[in-house]
């Protein structure tokens, strides 16, 4: 993920450099497809149903590089000193924060509970919305497209739903959905060619608030989660 914002930040300095000749108009709406190289991470613990008032808690965390496509609508106003404000979203759904381990003894508490074997942690996320504001700088033009600097800031929403894989004996929990806002904050530079197409390379980083599941089945357990990521994207857009 260091290597991401090098690139972008060796394409800001370039662009500060090389620039030269007239700004030129880039106002209006926008479409376009993002590619998104993301890195997540996920900490988080899991408090087992209260057995004989001692109830198992164990903790982890998880590293995962993802790739995957977004689109965007988008408004620019301004010309020179700007901003652009713009919804995204991600269609489909992703699994996020796989990992396993394995018991290989029953509850000490219960002999009978046949609860050796492995348990598996993991979620789906979906329904990617981010609303977002891009205050703008826009520069003058080198080989046919104008150069600007933007910085990125956001709110976003998406769906985690739980796909455990714990029934085993005794330890059987499920979970309904919940909905997680997050904060996305990073730099970027766009440019922009006369026809109307234009490319934007940028870095972001996302914060979850706490991602809480709690069982009211099963054993009843409680997950508790912190996901968060960072990200190297590439937009190409046209402007109407």
């Amino acid at each position: 993920m260091i290597k991401k914002y090098k690139l972008i930040l060796a394409t800001v300095v370039a662009t500060m450099l090389f620039a030269s000749g007239s700004a030129m108009a880039f106002q209006g709406f926008s479409i376009g497809v993002i590619g998104n190289y993301a890195t997540f991470d996920t900490s988080g613990t899991e408090k087992e149903g209260n057995i004989g008032n001692s109830p198992d808690i164990n903790t982890g965390s998880i590293s995962s590089d993802v790739d995957f496509g977004s689109m965007f609508v988008e408004y620019t106003m301004g010309e020179t000193f700007g901003a652009t404000i713009g919804i995204e979203h991600v269609p489909g759904d992703a699994t996020l924060g796989t990992k396993s381990r394995t018991d290989t003894a029953s509850d000490a508490n219960d002999a009978g509970s046949a609860d050796a074997g492995t348990y598996t942690g993991k979620a789906e996320i979906s329904d990617y919305y981010m609303f977002y504001v891009e205050p703008t700088l826009m520069g003058d033009s080198y080989g046919g497209f104008n150069f600007g600097l933007y910085a990125k800031g956001g709110v976003n929403r998406i769906t985690v739903r739980s796909l455990e894989s714990i029934a085993l004996g005794d330890d059987s929990s499920a979970y309904g959905n919940e909905d997680v806002w997050g904060v996305t904050y990073g730099l970027g530079v766009k440019g922009v060619h006369s026809s109307g197409l234009f490319f934007k390379i940028e870095g972001i980083n996302t914060e979850y608030g706490k991602v809480t599941l709690d069982s009211t089945t099963g054993n009843k357990n409680l997950i508790t989660a912190d996901p968060e990521y960072t990200a190297g994207r590439i937009a190409i857009g046209y402007n109407f």
